[in-house]
């Protein structure tokens, strides 16, 4: 099954399931990461496997509860530029430890980010903090980007802005959580 030219997966089947290419395609990045053997340190290998395995029904049951509409996939993830301090070099006298005054000012931008990895569509959204406040207006910006007739799948860390009970989700978006400690399921973290 081909995609369309607008780069989506065709419309789910009659019988309200995804696509078998549309499973394997979603499926393939979970695949390549683990079996390369990119697993953190602390992260669960059989919570990884249980969501690599889990992961075409998890599809078909989302493109079940949302019949006639197409579904994309995007991967989000944030990060943090900044400015830290500066090392201060004094003068002094030998064997003497002298206090000295330096930049202890921090300044933060933060980028959060949503790409699919199919159509290679992304959204971004540039803040000087990170609150669930921010989260929610990136998930209302990104909502009024989906066409009529789509519905989109975000996976995402457990971050604790993602996982606040004051998170408003839209409706024609379904957020998947990732595994604890699991940044090679997450391709956008390669950005």
């Amino acid at each position: 099954m081909a995609r369309t030219s607008s780069g989506c997966w065709p419309r789910n089947s009659a019988s309200g399931g995804a696509s078998r290419a549309f499973i394997d395609c979603c499926t393939s990045w979970a695949t390549a990461a683990y079996d390369r053997g990119h697993a953190t340190r602390k992260s669960d290998s059989e919570a990884l496997l249980a969501f690599k395995a889990g992961w075409p029904e998890r599809i078909a049951k989302i493109a079940r509860e949302h019949p006639g509409q197409r579904l994309r996939v995007y991967f989000q993830d944030e990060s943090r530029f900044g400015q830290l301090g500066t090392n201060t070099n004094v003068w002094a006298k030998k064997s003497s430890r002298p206090t000295a005054v330096r930049q202890t000012e921090y300044r933060y931008l933060w980028v959060l980010g949503a790409v699919c990895p199919q159509t290679s569509h992304a959204q971004g959204l540039l803040s000087p903090r990170l609150d669930t406040k921010i989260v929610n207006s990136f998930l209302e910006l990104f909502a009024k980007t989906i066409p009529a007739g789509e519905h989109e799948v975000m996976v995402w860390d457990g971050a604790g802005f993602h996982t606040a009970k004051a998170l408003a989700v839209p409706e024609n978006v379904t957020l998947v959580r990732l595994p604890p400690y699991s940044p090679e399921l997450n391709p956008i973290e390669n950005l």
